[in-house]
């Protein structure tokens, strides 16, 4: 029962981060900052022996973002990514844990890839022009979550 309402409120956060990041071009720290407590409180009260690496995956998670923040603002001059984004992965590193954090970033890069090139073809959209990553982020995590990562089970059992 406690994995459903945890996957019930991972959902809902989720949808609201998603919508809010795709209306507004940013991550409420309200609702990611909570979501990475939620995830280690419910890693420490249901498999205590994995919350080491939840917690190094909300770690690693914020630090791959802001690294590649960081380096894309070096080499450009100019923002690429937010903060938020960074927050929001260590909230997905904080559920499914460090193993699954390849799978979140591979799945979230596919979707908004693909999502960049169907905006491209249908509106002429030109290159460069900011899109929110956080929606994709947040389907790669449930989605991860739900089904696993490849080799892993799905977390929410």
């Amino acid at each position: 029962m406690m994995a459903l309402a945890a996957t019930l409120l991972l959902g809902v956060t989720l949808t609201a981060i998603a919508v809010i990041d795709a209306r507004e071009m940013r991550v409420p720290d309200y609702l990611s900052l909570p979501l990475i407590v939620g995830g280690l409180l419910f890693m420490a009260f249901t498999v205590p022996a994995a919350l080491f690496w939840h917690a190094a995956g909300a770690a690693a998670g914020y630090l791959l973002i802001w690294g590649l923040a960081a380096a894309f603002r070096t080499l450009r001059g100019r923002e690429g990514i937010g903060m938020g984004d960074a927050k929001l992965l260590a909230a997905g590193g904080a559920w499914a844990g460090l193993l699954a954090l390849p799978s979140i970033l591979l799945a979230a890069s596919a979707a908004g890839l693909v999502w960049a090139l169907v905006l491209k073809i249908l509106t002429r959209r030109e290159a460069g022009r900011p899109m929110p990553f956080g929606p994709f982020l947040c389907a790669a995590i449930f989605l991860i979550w739900l089904a696993g990562a490849p080799g892993a089970p799905p977390l929410w059992r």
